[in-house]
């Protein structure tokens, strides 16, 4: 039960980011004008690309916690 707890804590953001991206996707595919077709696009590669932010800030900021190799 702990992992679950901390895969959601971790991943919840994402997660919730990607359900939502998928109902405004479906709200595209099952509208009829072409207006709002366009604006619920663009709200799908809105949260596609925040989600995508999300995971490239997560691992740049893992890299930069980590201490720096000495080499010895």
């Amino acid at each position: 039960m702990r992992r679950f707890v901390m895969f959601v804590r971790d991943n919840g953001p994402i997660i919730s980011l990607g359900i939502g991206t998928t109902c405004v996707a479906a709200f595209a595919l099952l509208t009829e004008s072409t207006l709002h077709k366009l604006g619920f696009l663009a709200l799908v590669l809105l949260g596609v690309g925040l989600m995508a932010g999300i995971i490239w800030a997560r691992k740049h900021i893992t890299e930069l916690s980590k201490p720096p190799d000495t080499g010895a």
